[in-house]
């Protein structure tokens, strides 16, 4: 498991944990490496919230969505701890039939 930031880092009240799963990380290393920039980019972005990089929550799930291209980062979101587990990361039209 992979998150940021790493635990050694100070960093201001107002950040967010972000947690990637596994099987979040596995989709991500397999991807060019062009994209794969473009999406830990925008994961690193959720440090600052879930809404912040432009999340939105799915309708019927308790998960959000965060746009990169034609790709889609879902997460879950923890308000009271403030952490986002990301827990897909895959093409648009795939990464919603996974379970």
């Amino acid at each position: 498991m992979c998150c940021w930031p790493s635990p050694g880092n100070v960093v201001p009240e107002t950040t967010w944990t972000v947690i990637i799963a596994p099987s979040a990380l596995k989709a991500l290393g397999g991807l060019p490496a062009e994209e794969h920039r473009r999406i830990e980019k925008a994961v690193k972005g959720l440090r600052a919230g879930p809404r912040a990089g432009g999340g939105k929550p799915l309708h019927g799930r308790p998960q959000w969505s965060l746009r990169v291209g034609g790709w889609r980062i879902l997460f879950r979101v923890d308000e009271g701890t403030r952490t986002i587990f990301v827990t897909a990361v895959g093409a648009r039209g795939d990464v919603y039939k996974k379970p």
